[in-house]
């Protein structure tokens, strides 16, 4: 039996305790916040009454087959509700497009989605089909091209018009990518599409939490760690790794100087947050530099509590429009509002951001007048996603490292995947398995 530290109480490093104790490894997860899930963690509301909510929306997909096994370990597959019938795009007051995933079996399940959206001609609509057989063979003929070339470039080089690429795939990338089409790797929206969207009727089902993710996951991963005999210690910053004289990692040093004694080390932090902890490695000067280089996208999102439910959809898409994505909560009357690659907006104070969030619901939504909002947060994150830039597959590090115990996680290593929830699930799991088998 080993003793594994897991850095970081997120996804990924709460994939990779729990799957390490699963195998009979003593475990021990460290965390600096005062909270774990990371990027998915709970945050209180203003009202002392209102429930946690995430930090930021998220969505799942049913092609996120590792976050589902996660879900089942943990006996928790029905706090994820999958969303059926109507998401629709919404072009102006009311003006509703509805994209439904259809009953027949793949390909042929995209047709009732594509039918719907009629803000594209007939033929556009018809088109879209182009961009996923191209996605199809792009990934298995040519993927080191498709990731110099940016995902713009490629919807235009595959039948993909202005009218198409905003009124469909620029909602998509910025959903499932966070950044811009014209800056996005075409390897990555490929990905998307080939695994979600036109894989099979299952994989591109829609899932939304019940209540949280940290409910679903996080809280109950804790737990389950912790009746393994596992630790979970927050508040509990790693500054440096220490290498022994055999050239393995033999413990980590937190910021208090306090040595933690190890047979071997996940990492599983943001990639802006590894370089601290190796600096001076010699060994892994190449994983700093490539994890820096991945930089970062941020996120804003709105919650709006209402004094009564007025959305008759779980989410839809807005078009035209700063915000991307609404999603109504109906146990709450609270509605969230997102907006991806969000950079430019995080000077503006909490009450600037919900205005302009609810500016945009009263505009598209006009079933939403005369409620009363009777409460109300902003949440920034600055430092949301890696960017899936051109290129990035050069420097999403595998999950081996020079060292043979010590090993990465994280949605930003070589996953293949955008920074999604699945990402960093399977990093996890993967880290696991590698050090499980050293």
């Amino acid at each position: 039996m080993k003793h594994v530290i897991v850095v970081g109480a997120g996804l990924a490093g709460l994939s990779a305790a729990l799957r390490l104790a699963d195998a009979g490894h003593r475990v021990t997860v460290l965390e600096k916040s005062s909270e774990p899930g990371g990027r998915v963690r709970r945050v209180r509301p203003p009202s002392p009454d209102e429930p946690f909510v995430d930090f930021g929306q998220h969505l799942l997909l049913g092609c996120y087959r590792r976050t589902f096994q996660l879900a089942h370990r943990l006996g928790t597959d029905s706090g994820l509700e999958a969303v059926e019938g109507v998401t629709p795009f919404l072009s102006g007051p009311g003006i509703v497009h509805p994209y439904r995933v259809g009953r027949l079996p793949a390909p042929l399940h995209a047709l009732g989605g594509l039918a719907g959206l009629d803000h594209l001609s007939f033929l556009q609509r018809l088109n879209l089909g182009r961009a996923a057989i191209a996605a199809k063979a792009g990934i298995r003929l040519d993927p080191e091209g498709l990731d110099r070339m940016s995902a713009r470039r490629w919807l235009e080089r595959n039948g993909q018009g202005p009218d198409a690429i905003a009124g469909f795939w620029e909602p998509m990338v910025l959903a499932t990518m966070n950044i811009p089409s014209v800056d996005a790797s075409a390897l990555l929206l490929a990905t998307v599409i080939d695994r979600g969207f036109f894989a099979s009727r299952s994989d591109a089902i829609p899932y939304l939490a019940r209540t949280t993710l940290y409910d679903a996951l996080i809280g109950p991963a804790i737990k389950e760690i912790r009746a393994l005999n596992g630790r979970v210690m927050l508040r509990v910053k790693v500054a440096a790794l220490e290498e022994s004289a055999s050239g393995r990692i033999s413990a980590v040093i937190t910021s208090k100087g306090a040595r933690e004694a190890a047979d071997a080390v996940v990492l599983a932090v943001p990639n802006w947050q590894v370089g601290p902890v190796i600096d001076g490695m010699s060994r892994l000067r190449g994983v700093r530099s490539k994890a820096e280089a991945l930089g970062f996208n941020s996120i804003v999102s709105a919650e709006l509590w209402f004094d009564r439910r007025w959305m008759r959809y779980r989410f839809a898409g807005l078009l035209g429009s700063p915000v991307q994505w609404v999603f109504d909560h109906p146990q709450s009357n609270r509605v969230s509002a997102v907006i991806s690659s969000a950079d430019g907006l995080h000077s503006l104070s909490q009450k600037e951001l919900t205005d302009l969030c609810l500016a945009e619901i009263r505009r598209f939504f006009p079933e939403s007048s005369g409620t009363q909002v009777v409460s109300s947060m902003a949440i920034k994150v600055p430092r949301a996603t890696f960017r899936g830039c051109t290129g990035q597959a050069a420097y999403r590090i595998p999950k081996g490292t020079p060292y043979e115990n010590l090993c990465m996680a994280g949605d930003w290593t070589a996953t293949g995947l955008p920074a999604t929830i699945e990402g960093a699930v399977a990093s996890g799991f993967a880290a696991a398995d590698e050090l499980a088998l050293a």
